[in-house]
C-alpha cells in the first residue's frame, strides 16, 4: 500500500502549537483589558507581543510556501489544491492585518473609542489566525490520513 502522508506531520503541527501558545499570551491579554490608567503600559506590552510573534509568523509561513508544502499537497491529493490556493492566498493578508494592528497598538490609543477600536481589530485577528491554523490543520489531517482532503 502507498503512503499516505507526503512529509513527517509532527513537525507541522508542533510549529503549529508553538504559533498557538504565543497567540494565546496574547489572546489572554485581550480578555483582561485595563482601566484607561493602566493602558499605556498595556499598550506597549501588547506591540512587544505582537512584534515578538510577528517574525515568528513570517518565517511560518515562508516555509509553508516556499518548502513546497503546499504543492506537496496538491500533487498527493489533488481534491485539495483549491484549499491549499487559499491558504496561501490568506498569509500576505493576515501579515498584513498583524503589520496594521501593530501600528495601531503603538499610536497608544489612550481614548475610549480608539482602544475599544484596537481590543476589536486585535480579537478579530486572533480570532481569524486561529480559524486559519484549525483549517490548515484539518486539511493537513485529511491529507495525511488518505482521505478525501477537499474543504466543505
Amino acid at each position: 500500500m502507498e503512503e499516505a502522508h507526503v512529509r513527517p506531520a509532527r513537525p507541522l503541527f508542533t510549529e503549529h502549537a508553538d504559533l498557538r501558545r504565543v497567540l494565546h499570551r496574547i489572546e489572554s491579554m485581550l480578555a483582561n483589558p485595563p482601566d484607561p490608567a493602566g493602558r499605556l503600559p498595556w499598550l506597549k506590552d501588547l506591540c512587544d507581543r505582537l512584534r515578538e510573534y510577528k517574525p515568528r509568523l513570517d518565517a511560518h509561513f515562508a516555509a509553508e510556501e516556499d518548502g513546497g508544502l503546499f504543492d506537496e499537497i496538491e500533487d498527493h491529493s489533488p481534491g485539495a489544491a483549491e484549499a491549499a490556493r487559499k491558504f496561501c492566498a490568506e498569509h500576505p493578508e493576515l501579515i498584513g492585518r498583524l503589520e496594521d494592528l501593530i501600528e495601531a497598538a503603538s499610536r497608544k490609543a489612550a481614548d475610549d473609542a480608539g482602544f475599544q477600536s484596537l481590543l476589536a481589530q486585535a480579537r478579530d485577528l486572533v480570532h481569524t489566525l486561529e480559524s486559519h491554523e484549525e483549517r490548515e490543520n484539518d486539511l493537513l489531517y485529511r491529507v495525511l490520513d488518505g482521505g478525501d482532503a477537499a474543504l466543505d
